[in-house]
């Protein structure tokens, strides 16, 4: 499809795909009805095969690559600002749509200007693409969708506060928007969180469709997987961000229980790894002074000293969490 004729491009950012994923990724999004749809692959991989894999799904699809190897965050940045047509979402390269994704968010979009915004609620799958109803119950009422009905959402800190807006598989942004506000490298595979903070200090709602319209993927190798300290670390500047901006004032104690949750976590990542023991070290400092739990004056010191007692740091740490 020419990209003029887009009215929305679905965005795939990769970086050593899996194909099967890859491709029920692509196809779910060349599926969609109503709307007309092209597909950006945007590869950090800079791997041939993607290229000529994605390009056999015919000319709704279009193909980049990165000059210089990027992170999650820089590889969304520089693909949206290629993105031509009015709207953008964001889709997972191992998450899919439902059919009636696109027909059942644009319109809205259409309907009111003013709105920045539209996301749905999702289901959770499992790696062989198996949908896990009780996992999604959960999230759902987790991420505090369960208690929200379809229509315009005018507490958009409240949505940030509660990360309630899933950006990065289950949202159409307007293009304009998204790229008056490039998202920052420090954000890494958390860059959805701080898209969301951009879009939600506006001033201006959001469209929400309670029905579950898109499928995200839990799997051990994504990028938003326990364990990862990039995407803790990228969780942990944006809610940085959000304590500095005043316009987040009445978030801002939610945000430090945030921040200090993502600082903290990522020092036990690194503790765990037996990684960066500095990085850890001032990770706990920080979480220290934003929302301080006993086990943090204790974690410090034993990472000063030895192994044996970073090991005991750490189950300790572990228990912490029960607290945290």
């Amino acid at each position: 499809m020419p990209e003029s004729r887009a009215r929305v491009t679905a965005l795939l950012t990769t970086y050593r795909p899996r194909f099967d994923y890859l491709e029920a990724a692509l196809r779910s999004a060349l599926a969609q009805e109503e709307v007309a749809v092209e597909v950006l692959v945007s590869d950090s991989g800079s791997d041939d095969a993607v290229r000529d894999f994605v390009l056999g799904f015919g000319p709704q699809v279009r193909y980049r690559r990165n000059a210089t190897p990027q992170n999650a965050a820089g590889n969304h940045r520089l693909a949206i600002a290629e993105v031509r047509s009015p709207y953008v979402a964001l889709l997972g390269h191992d998450d899919a749509w439902e059919p009636g994704f696109l027909a059942a968010l644009v319109p809205p979009l259409d309907a009111d200007p003013h709105c920045v915004l539209a996301f749905s609620d999702h289901w959770f799958i499992d790696p062989a693409g198996k949908l896990d109803h009780a996992l999604t119950e959960q999230m759902t009422a987790h991420w505090g969708r369960a208690a929200r009905t379809t229509g315009v959402q005018h507490d958009m800190l409240t949505l940030l506060a509660a990360q309630t807006m899933p950006l990065a598989m289950a949202a159409v942004l307007r293009t304009e928007v998204a790229q008056a506000h490039p998202i920052p490298d420090a954000s890494g595979p958390a860059y959805d969180i701080w898209l969301a903070y951009a879009m939600a200090v506006l001033g201006r709602p959001a469209w929400y469709d309670a029905r579950r319209l898109t499928q995200w993927r839990f799997h051990p190798a994504g990028g938003t997987s326990l364990g990862n300290p990039d995407w803790y670390a990228g969780g942990a500047f944006t809610w940085d961000a959000v304590l500095t901006d005043a316009r987040c004032a009445p978030i801002h104690a939610i945000a430090r229980q945030r921040g200090a949750t993502s600082w903290r976590s990522l020092a036990r990542t690194l503790i765990r790894r037996g990684e960066r023991p500095g990085e850890a070290r001032a990770a706990l400092t920080r979480a220290a002074s934003l929302a301080p739990i006993p086990a943090d004056r204790l974690l410090r010191a034993a990472l000063a000293l030895s192994p044996v007692a970073t090991t005991a740091a750490v189950r300790l740490f572990d228990a912490a969490r029960r607290v945290i």
